[in-house]
């Protein structure tokens, strides 16, 4: 098995990713298969997947211009990602869902830091924070790996300890998920040195255990511990476990079938983002206006507006950004 299948089937994770992602986020639960109620539970951890991806795409395309990697990161994100921020807060504000002060908060991407009411989104404040610090990670992480991944492992513990069960709670959902970024650039690292480096099969056992034993922790703690998904905070950590061997096992999987193109995985791979930030919008706004088929109403929705979207902002900045 090598490791080099994670950055091969990169964009097809990122598809599997958003598709859990989006059946945790559904209106519809699925409470008569008790593996499927499970699944769609446990489906935030598609987020996990997404930040260990996009710690092993930064450290690919960070070529140690700082400048040059920050106007792609806002390039990549802020043209289709602000004019949605801002249409939806002046349609929260319409409805008096929101006041104006968190309009300004949303576009500014602050509402998440402070926990406002009628917050838009909180992974792209949190990525982007991320890709803020990615430098200066990277900087130290060629000189000594160890030192910052200390580093990095004592903040996210030490944040734990301070804000779980307080009124900074929140902002566990993006601390706790440092780790995972970090393990993405320590696997972009040992791909991009070496290629054809190859997993030895003691190592995938051990994988393959920490993987049931995070899958194991999640299905007791939510089969007899109910109070467990209130602590959101909690119900991350096993994560740790989980991401890296599932995003090895199903890259050894997808390659097994090498003629097939996996077209599906690929379209919701190249669109993971714009589905991420404007799905579960899409249900909310759905769900004022239909009281049946509101998951496949929505879904369809949002498959038609990611795809026009995509391709008019694209045409926008060919032609006016080149």
């Amino acid at each position: 098995m090598e490791l080099n299948l994670i950055s091969k089937y990169r964009t097809q994770l990122m598809g599997v990713s958003i598709l859990w992602v989006m059946f945790f986020h559904a209106h519809s639960r699925i409470e008569s298969v008790h593996f499927l109620t499970f699944l769609q539970d446990i489906g935030y951890g598609g987020v996990d997947f997404f930040y260990f991806l996009s710690g092993l795409g930064v450290y690919y395309a960070y070529k140690g211009d700082v400048k040059d990697f920050y106007l792609r990161r806002v390039k990549r994100i802020f043209p289709y990602y602000l004019p949605l921020v801002l249409a939806y807060s002046l349609y929260m504000y319409s409805i008096n869902y929101i006041s104006g002060e968190v309009v300004v908060t949303n576009i500014l991407l602050l509402s998440f830091w402070f926990n406002l009411p009628g917050t838009f989104d909180w992974y792209i404040p949190s990525l982007l924070l991320l890709y803020l610090l990615t430098p200066l990670f990277l900087h130290y992480f060629k000189k000594n790996k160890i030192v910052p991944t200390i580093l990095v492992l004592a903040f996210t513990l030490i944040s734990y300890f301070i804000f779980v069960d307080t009124k900074l709670n929140h902002l566990l959902i993006a601390f706790l998920r440092f780790p995972v970024f970090m393990g993405g650039i320590w696997v972009g690292y040992l791909i991009k040195e070496n290629k054809e480096m190859r997993i030895h099969s003691l190592w995938v056992g051990i994988w393959a255990l920490s993987f049931i034993i995070g899958i194991g922790l999640l299905f007791y703690f939510f089969e007899y511990h109910p109070e467990f998904r209130t602590r959101f905070s909690q119900t991350m950590l096993p994560f740790w476990l989980i991401t890296f061997p599932f995003c090895l096992f199903v890259s050894y999987f997808l390659s097994k079938f090498k003629n097939y193109k996996y077209s599906i995985l690929t379209f919701f791979g190249t669109h993971s983002l714009l589905l991420y930030i404007t799905h579960v919008k899409i249900i909310e706004i759905t769900l004022f206006y239909a009281n049946k088929f509101v998951d496949v109403i929505a879904l369809v929705l949002t498959l038609i507006f990611v795809v026009v979207w995509q391709k008019m902002i694209d045409a926008v900045m060919k032609r006016y950004f080149n």
